[in-house]
């Protein structure tokens, strides 16, 4: 049986309320209103901006790595997965990158040929790769994506100017998103190292 103490162990907040939408992922957690923290009788987990992901704040439990992290590492040794030497036939140091067909393309083919489609649309209304250049772009694609959420709420599941899914062209805003967020990143990583 869960257990819940009446405030948050992080802030003391009373400002507590059941948090439907994680019960069935986090086993019947709460939220709290002002620190944004779930919690149950196993814990308190913490939403980890820098990673995305909810991340547990209990002694001696080192945080859960970033998606990203785990894959295509720069200054990871290349590996081939057979444990092949490299300079053996057949060997691929491939261990550890990206799936990109298995884990993309051939999990979403029907998505990512939608996205495709709402890629033409917006070229041909604006530029291609013209997205990569507008001013606060991860916070406007944010929005974007808000925006098409809402709107198959409202009008169904087709938008009306370009007659293609509302879910597609979020998907593609999502995808627009966590691009410039990508890059950001590796800028920003990029300027550390040139500071050292």
């Amino acid at each position: 049986m869960t257990t819940y103490a009446d405030t948050c162990p992080l802030c003391a907040s009373d400002s507590v309320r059941e948090a439907d939408e994680y019960e069935k992922v986090f086993g019947g957690c709460r939220e709290c209103r002002r620190c944004s923290a779930l919690w149950n009788a196993n814990g308190v987990l913490r939403f980890g901006r820098d990673t995305g992901v909810w991340q547990p704040e209990l002694p001696n439990l080192p945080p859960l790595p970033a998606p990203e992290q785990q894959l295509d590492l720069p200054g990871v040794a290349e590996a081939d997965p057979t444990g092949r030497d490299p300079h053996q036939p057949g060997a691929k140091l491939d261990a550890g990158k990206a799936p990109m067909l298995r884990g993309l393309l051939d999990y979403f083919p029907r998505a990512t040929l939608a996205v495709a489609n709402v890629s033409a649309f917006g070229a041909s209304k604006y530029a291609w790769k013209g997205w990569e250049s507008v001013p606060n772009g991860a916070e406007r694609y944010s929005d974007a994506l808000g925006r098409h959420i809402v709107k198959e709420a409202i009008e169904g599941p087709i938008d009306r100017e370009s007659g293609l899914r509302h879910a597609a062209h979020a998907a593609w805003c999502a995808l627009a998103r966590l691009e410039l967020l990508q890059r950001a990143d590796e800028q920003a990583a990029s300027w550390a190292g040139e500071t050292r």
